[in-house]
C-alpha cells in the first residue's frame, strides 16, 4: 500500500483508507490469500501440463516407498491442492490438462464460490 500511495501522491496526513486507495487503483477486494491460492493452482496446472520427465512433475506425482511417521502428519504440497479444489489429486491432475476446465476451477476457488 505504501508503494501505491507514493505513486498516487497521497500523503499519510490525508488519512485515506486502504479501501479508498484500492478503488483508485481499480483493485477492489482482492485479498492476499486469494492471490496465493490462484498462484498455487496456476503453478500446479502449469507443471501438470508439462511434457516429458521433468523434476517438478516427478516430485509432484511421485510416491515415496515406505510409511509416514507416527503422530500428526506433516502437510504435503498436494494436500493443499486437494483441500483447495475439493478433488483428489488424480482428478485434479486430469482436470489441469484441460486449460478451460482448470481455469474454471481456479476462478471458483479464488472467488470463494463452492
Amino acid at each position: 500500500m505504501w508503494c501505491w500511495r507514493r505513486m498516487l501522491r497521497i500523503s499519510w496526513q490525508e488519512h485515506k483508507t486502504n479501501v479508498f486507495d484500492r478503488n483508485l487503483i481499480g483493485e477492489d477486494s482482492v485479498t492476499l490469500s486469494s492471490k496465493i491460492y490462484k498462484n498455487k493452482l496456476q503453478y500446479f496446472g502449469h507443471i501438470s501440463r508439462r511434457a516429458g520427465d521433468n523434476l517438478e512433475k516427478i516430485f509432484m506425482q511421485g510416491c515415496v516407498a515406505g510409511s509416514r511417521r507416527r503422530g500428526r502428519q506433516k502437510l504435503r504440497w498436494t494436500d493443499g491442492i486437494k483441500e483447495l479444489t475439493g478433488l483428489s489429486i488424480n482428478v485434479a491432475y486430469r482436470s489441469a490438462l484441460d486449460r478451460q476446465k482448470w481455469n474454471y476451477i481456479i476462478n471458483r476457488v479464488t472467488q470463494g464460490q463452492p
